[in-house]
């Protein structure tokens, strides 16, 4: 019989992160982010509410970071993704049913408490845990599913378009969990690393073999640049996330070219996330994370100026910004690794994470209210373009006074 390698349990883990991580973008982003024009129209919502909902999930996903990497880590990433993927379960299907504005703001509560401590967060951490050399691409292949969530518009589109929002989102929310719930059983921990003892400091105080506790890990600058760097790519992500859609049609595009922009957004960077995960491996994450805010300032200035007859500048902002997303999304969890080891992973990501939902919220809210006042989103797009820049700075510094080159 021939021999066959036995696959590395750590490529199905990476996986299962794929699949999540495809189902969630489609479902929590931009599906929902489908339904605001239609939100907006029926219920009589101004932009500014609406946003403030989207928001609502940033800053509680953001402040209940640090608790739920210490669950992560406390008791292991499956039971706590099987749990908050069962919560954002429940606040989808809120979200489908809400008349009130109450409503739609708990939902988003609860749909945060289930992202704080649910797929994305848990499988990164196994991730960080059963790679090391392999990290970089690891964890790009795990995150080509946000990118492949981007073509999920087609068939949330063709079902806007014939169900209405309404039951659209019921049928997203189910597909969801269904899809969800069996692929967070394929967690578990590394038996090699859990063996070792460098993953167990006595003392959290203690940094053994690069292994920084979280004390430690605030105490360096490397940890608030990093986290400053977050900051400015939450305010940029999630503007895009929430407003992409809404501002491609105030600019005169139909739903279905809308659609197909989206579309190509995300095929884009199924390939972007392959290919930055495996430079990063060879030229340094962190150097290439530093490239990633430059590509995606570039980016803004071709939204800006974008239209359905200057094909220039929507190429211009499809190219740029979704390389450095791409290249931003297979090196920033990677570098904080990178940086503070694996022991206190979750956790260290969590406080940074609770850092950045600044960004994460005034980005969409400042979006919404400029668009209620003016009418256009361009004067966020100027805004956007030299802020989102200066997270290379701030990734610079970091490597500068870590010497993590």
């Amino acid at each position: 019989m021939a021999y066959i390698k036995r696959i590395y349990y750590g490529w199905y883990i990476a996986l299962s992160g794929t699949i999540t991580s495809f189902i969630s973008l489609a479902v929590l982003q931009i599906g929902h982010g489908a339904f605001i024009n239609d939100i907006y129209d029926e219920l009589s919502w101004s932009m500014t509410a609406i946003s403030t909902g989207f928001s609502i999930r940033v800053f509680g996903a953001g402040i209940l970071s640090p608790l739920g990497g210490y669950l992560i880590d406390k008791f292991g990433p499956r039971i706590t993704c099987i749990t908050g993927t069962t919560l954002t379960f429940i606040g989808l299907i809120l979200f489908s049913i809400m008349t009130e504005l109450w409503v739609f703001y708990l939902s988003s509560i609860i749909i945060a408490i289930g992202m704080s401590i649910g797929s994305h967060n848990a499988i990164t951490a196994s991730i960080m845990h059963w790679f090391d050399k392999k990290r970089g691409f690891a964890y790009s292949f795990s995150a080509t599913g946000r990118a492949l969530g981007y073509i999920g518009i087609v068939p949330i589109t063709l079902l806007l378009t014939n169900y209405g929002w309404r039951d659209t989102s019921l049928y997203a929310s189910y597909f969801f969990f269904i899809v969800s719930l069996p692929a967070s059983f394929v967690i578990k921990p590394n038996p090699e690393l859990e063996n070792k003892s460098l993953i167990k400091p006595k003392s959290e105080k203690k940094i053994i073999n690069n292994e920084y506790g979280i004390v430690d890990a605030l105490k360096t600058p490397a940890f608030w640049f990093l986290a400053f760097a977050q900051l400015i790519y939450s305010f940029g992500n999630q503007m895009n996330l929430v407003h992409q859609q809404p501002a491609l049609k105030s600019i005169g595009y139909s739903l279905s070219s809308v659609a197909l922009i989206v579309t190509i957004f995300g095929g884009i960077q199924v390939f972007g996330r392959l290919g930055s995960g495996w430079i990063g491996d060879r030229i340094g994450r962190s150097f290439l994370l530093m490239i990633s805010f430059l590509l995606m300032g570039v980016g803004w200035i071709g939204l800006l100026f974008a239209t359905p007859d200057a094909i220039f500048f929507i190429s211009l902002y499809l190219l740029f910004y979704t390389a450095g997303q791409s290249a931003h999304t297979a090196t920033d969890q990677t570098v904080v690794a990178d940086f503070f080891g694996i022991t206190r992973f979750a956790t260290i990501k969590g406080s940074m994470q609770l850092i950045a939902l600044l960004g994460g919220i005034t980005g969409p809210i400042m979006a919404g209210r400029i668009y209620d006042v003016y009418g256009s989103y361009d004067i966020a797009f100027i805004i956007l373009c030299p802020v989102v820049s200066l997270g290379t700075l701030c990734v610079f510094m970091a490597r500068k006074l870590s010497n993590k080159n």
